[in-house]
């Protein structure tokens, strides 16, 4: 069976610190049932944690997959939430598909990282990575 585990991550606090930067991630395991799945998702959060300031706190949700393969199409993730006129900032809230990251580095793939990512992006990474 296909299981989507939630995994939330945080770096640690440094004094009085009050946003702390996190990362949450829905990732996909087959395995036998939901507590092998999160086993495996604990496995997979140590490597994923490898040389990063962040640290597992812990599996925030579990779900199986309807689907005995995933395929093209298989939705894995989603939320319902509200927001203020979507229609209206459509600009705002999707971008030119040119402008999506992926899209970007695989159509430039010769290209320093460093051109194709934002900047605020780049201080992200190096406050993660501590070299900030």
């Amino acid at each position: 069976m296909w299981y989507v585990v939630d995994i939330l991550f945080a770096q640690k606090r440094d004094g009085d610190q009050s946003e702390i930067m996190c990362e949450a991630c829905n990732v996909l395991f087959e395995a036998p049932s939901a507590i092998d799945a999160c086993g495996k998702a604990v496995r997979w959060s140590e490597e994923h944690v490898r040389d990063t300031e962040f640290h597992l706190i812990g599996i925030q949700h579990v779900r199986s997959l309807d689907d005995d393969r995933p395929g093209d199409g298989t939705e894995i993730g989603g939320s319902f939430f509200e927001t203020r006129d979507p229609w209206g900032r459509r600009d705002e809230l999707i971008p030119d598909l040119n402008d999506i990251p992926t899209v970007k580095f695989e159509a430039r793939p010769n290209t320093p990282v460093g051109e194709l990512v934002p900047e605020d992006t780049i201080r992200k990474a190096k406050k993660i990575f501590g070299e900030e």
